[in-house]
């Protein structure tokens, strides 16, 4: 009994650490950040929401009052039946009514003694002042709502946050604060997810940033013992949070921070209004670069604007901005060649010789979309094309036409709807071509002048073998050391993030009309009737069917076990390789890891991948499952 009961404290200690559990995913941060981190902290444990969703004091004392009103009444009421019963004398009938009644009245006193202590145990409890934390755990509770609270957690850490956004956020106190505030004091709706996220994010980036980086400046002024007025290290706050400032390795911070402050006595207040204009969100924040932000900064220097915070905040400057922020677009463009003085008005500015060191390489943009398109794509290409989906349905056509399937109306009139369709569909050159233009795969021609992503093959080989590299040393070497190869896997992660996001650019809706087109052809192969029709032995259903198919029609054997893993294991792998923002939790990256072992065997059964009637081995039927109908479609 003691043993379930720990067990069950356990688990839901668990659940309650993964409801707010924000991932900082930091590696060697600053000591200085660190510092500013324990202080936020502290800062938050002794903030408190106002609406509580407990009762407060004046209600629980209330409530205890009452309670101990109904105890009184209902000791009286039982006190004075049993003066009266004790002194009527009646028949046993009446004895057995009196004794219901008795029964009734103790129950009354006795479930009024339970509400009054439990009245006065609630009240004792919130002498206590529970943290945010409790008060969270508790409204989430007794609300119903811990899976859409755990949905919004996981949606948080599986965002692409800024390093400091993230770091604020998995401070102890702070993302529980700002979540009960929404909940309680905002009314917010637990379902809605994305204005949930968004309303954190927003939140976050106003007091919590405002707090971690005035302790960030001073813990930076004491180390370098110097002393500014508040107005001035206000300003270093704000221009250092606006600039999202790298937090890590040590002594960034301290390096940055001085540079910020150089910045700050050259240009004035400057930056910390186009840090201010860019926070506004009238332009995507990504293209805020720094180095457009101090281009900006540099042009509406020459403006000599006489800017005060009132008329900023009212936007009488913003055409101002706007112009500094075109101009300073236009110049990076430029990139201040000489050659520009050719096609440009005006003079060159003087060049200071300073060249590009790529610091802020891993900041190159990732556009996850981009990369989910590459998923589907690279799916329907395994699966459509070199498995042989597409030619299969092709052969269905064939056959009814020939009067080799004997089909229901209903199952006729589905093969006769594909065909009408078809050729509104991508042909097999229009598919090759984007294969090869997206993903370098199979022999398809392209375009005259069509830019093929040539690398994609050779980044895909290089993350294979580092996976593979890995799970070599896992197997010989400590579970320390495996963690601490995972470099190697996260940069060729990486590699693959900003090719594909290059490669697969408005390729969105071809990709979803190849999909839907790869369905109707899943729909019709995986059909009952038409299976039975084209027969398939013991075990019938669409792999079956297209291990038969290819064998009459195409005088081919296909490992459709190993086709079938190489696609849907390389679409995990690309899904995985789209959500990448950093070092991921030992269970996702575990489970990757094992769906690249999976591809990585199924590639060395199946050698060089080609479709129905270029050869194949199917020794080993049973690779895929035991083949029943329930085998099907589950996989897909």
């Amino acid at each position: 009994m003691i043993a379930a009961i720990l067990d069950n404290t356990s688990v839901l200690a668990d659940s309650r650490s993964r409801l707010i559990a924000i991932e900082p995913r930091l590696r060697l941060p600053d000591p200085l950040v660190l510092k500013a981190q324990a202080a936020l902290s502290e800062a938050y444990s002794g903030e408190s929401v106002r609406s509580s969703p407990l009762p407060d004091k004046d209600q629980l004392k209330y409530r205890l009052l009452k309670a101990k009103e109904r105890v009184s009444a209902a000791a009286k009421a039982l006190a004075s039946f049993q003066r009266s019963a004790g002194s009527s004398p009646g028949s046993p009938e009446l004895s057995v009514g009196i004794e219901e009644k008795r029964k009734k009245l103790m129950d009354d006193l006795d479930q009024a003694k339970v509400e009054a202590q439990e009245a006065e145990e609630e009240l004792e409890q919130s002498a206590d002042g529970d943290t945010n934390a409790e008060k969270l755990f508790d409204h989430v509770a007794k609300a119903g709502i811990y899976p859409g609270i755990l949905k919004l957690t996981q949606a948080i850490n599986g965002s692409n946050l800024p390093a400091a956004t993230r770091l604020i956020l998995a401070t102890p106190g702070v993302y529980e604060y700002l979540l009960l505030k929404l909940l309680t004091d905002d009314r917010a709706d637990p379902r809605d997810t994305e204005g949930l996220k968004q309303a954190i994010l927003v939140g976050v980036s106003q007091e919590p940033s405002a707090k971690f980086f005035g302790a960030l400046v001073d813990f930076y002024l004491k180390e370098a013992r110097l002393s500014l007025d508040q107005r001035t290290t206000d300003l270093l706050a704000l221009n250092a949070a606006g600039m999202n400032i790298p937090l890590g390795p040590p002594g960034k911070v301290k390096s940055v921070l001085g540079g910020l402050l150089d910045q700050l006595n050259t240009v004035g207040l400057l930056p910390s209004y186009v840090a201010q204009y860019a926070g506004r969100g009238e332009i995507a924040p990504t293209r805020f670069t720094q180095d457009i932000r101090d281009r900006m900064v540099s042009i509406l220097g020459d403006f000599d604007l006489q800017l005060t915070p009132e008329g900023f905040a009212k936007g009488l400057f913003d055409e101002y901005f706007a112009l500094a922020y075109r101009e300073a677009v236009q110049s990076s463009r430029r990139g201040e060649d000489p050659l520009d003085l050719k096609h440009a008005k005006g003079q060159m500015g003087a060049w200071d010789f300073l060249v590009d060191t790529f610091e802020n390489a891993e900041e190159q943009g990732v556009v996850k979309d981009n990369i989910l398109a590459a998923s589907v794509l690279y799916y329907v290409y395994v699966l459509g094309d070199v498995l042989g989906a597409f030619q299969f349905a092709d052969a269905l056509l064939l056959r009814r036409a020939k009067g080799r399937l004997d089909l229901s109306r209903a199952a006729g009139s589905k093969l006769h709807a594909y065909k009408l369709r078809r050729n509104d569909r991508m042909t097999v050159d229009e598919r090759s071509h984007f294969y090869r233009r997206a993903l370098n795969l199979g022999e398809g021609q392209v375009l005259d002048g069509t830019i093929v992503n040539e690398d994609f093959p050779q980044l895909w080989h290089g993350l294979m073998t580092e996976v593979a590299e890995n799970i070599r040393k896992n197997e010989e070497n400590s579970a320390a050391e495996e963690k601490a190869s995972r470099a190697s896997i996260e940069e060729a992660i990486r590699l693959l993030q900003y090719n594909l996001s290059t490669h697969m650019g408005d390729m969105e809706l071809d990709v979803q009309e190849l999909y839907r087109q790869f369905e109707e052809v899943k729909e019709l192969l995986s059909d009952p009737e038409i299976i039975a029709s084209v027969g398939g032995g013991r075990r019938q259903n669409m792999w079956t069917l297209m291990e038969r198919i290819a064998a009459e029609d195409f005088d081919s054997q296909i490992n459709v076990a190993a086709l079938r893993t190489l696609g849907v294991e390389g679409w995990r792998i690309l899904q995985f390789v789209a959500n990448f923002d950093g070092p991921a939790p030992d269970e996702e990256f575990s489970m990757f890891r094992k769906s690249c072992e999976s591809w990585i065997i199924a590639q060395a059964a199946v050698g060089d991948m080609a479709g129905p009637g270029a050869g194949g081995d199917d020794d080993d039927e049973d690779d895929f499952g035991d083949g029943g109908e329930e085998d099907g479609e589950e996989d897909w």
